[in-house]
């Protein structure tokens, strides 16, 4: 009777795919070969033990090349999220409350003396309560605009570590009424790390 042989798999940089599919076909063979041989019931008592174990082998092999598959899978699609800081407008208006337009900023306030400074140029309102050993506040200051359609906002605050990423949106559609407008915001965050600012321009479509 002809004598099986058994394929020899060299899994020695074999890439990974290719080894998942040699081994799926000899599974597969291993098991074809096993119908046959129960066929022949002269030889079924000699190789019983060996085709059970040839399986078992394959088996084992085809579950752990598979779940290394799904591991990198899953590590290609990770994305690392940076976490958002908390925030609170404290104060914001399209139009300067005295007349006395205010240029185009993006700062830190990091003192009560400086909240109070630049919150008197713009308007009446009264300071509220900031920690600012533990807080800051982010001025966005659009500037002066002819229309009343431009209008500035904080997209996001992200944390990076050793510093913050805010970003600003300057929306810049003119409106239809043509009157003087200065837009912007008064903002505290909790956190009093270094503000690194990227501002986008936008118009509504």
């Amino acid at each position: 009777m002809p004598q099986s042989r058994k394929s020899q798999i060299s899994l020695i940089d074999t890439p990974p795919f290719l080894i998942y599919s040699l081994l799926k076909q000899q599974f597969m063979d291993n098991l074809l070969l096993g119908d046959l041989i129960q066929l022949n019931a002269d030889d079924e008592q000699h190789i019983h033990g060996d085709l059970i174990v040839n399986k078992f082998f394959y088996i084992v092999l085809l579950f752990l090349v598979s779940s290394i598959f799904q591991s990198c899978g899953r590590d290609a699609n990770a994305v690392t999220v940076s976490p958002e800081i908390e925030y609170e407008i404290l104060h914001e208006s399209d139009h300067n409350e005295y007349g006395d337009y205010t240029s185009k900023a993006a700062i830190v306030i990091d003192s009560q003396i400086a909240y109070e400074k630049e919150l008197v140029l713009r308007t009446s309102d009264l300071t509220t309560d900031v920690n600012f050993n533990e807080e800051s506040i982010l001025l966005i200051d659009m500037g002066v605009r002819g229309t009343g359609g431009p209008s500035i906002n904080l997209i996001s605050l992200v944390d990076n570590g050793d510093h913050i990423v805010a970003t600003i949106e300057l929306n810049v559609t003119p409106g239809a009424l043509q009157w003087v407008t200065n837009p912007y915001k008064f903002i505290k965050i909790k956190s009093t790390k270094e503000i690194l600012f990227v501002e986008q321009l936008s118009t509504d479509s």
